[in-house]
């Protein structure tokens, strides 16, 4: 309705159509990474950050407290060692 438009800034159609880019977009990612670790190849690197950032991002709601323990287990074994994550999160 009118209504909600003018509260929201925007229409329901462009809402839902944002909503759908980004559960398309999250379950294409999560699958094509799954689907090459399953066969033995190595994905993308850039590819697999962005997958783990975006997964993250989407699925976790609150602050960098709340994100943190996903983000250590996620990243501290495949991209940097525990001691550079502690040292990063210590800034």
């Amino acid at each position: 309705s009118d209504l909600t438009m003018r509260r929201i800034g925007i229409p329901i159609w462009v809402g839902a159509l944002i909503w759908i880019a980004w559960a398309v977009i999250l379950a294409v990612t999560v699958s094509v990474v799954g689907r090459m670790r399953r066969n033995g190849e190595t994905p993308n690197q850039y590819l697999e950050i962005f997958e783990v950032m975006y997964r993250i991002g989407s699925l976790i709601f609150g602050g960098g407290q709340v994100v943190l323990p996903m983000l250590q287990t996620e990243v501290v074994p495949m991209w940097m060692k525990k001691d550079a994550f502690l040292q990063g999160l210590g800034l």
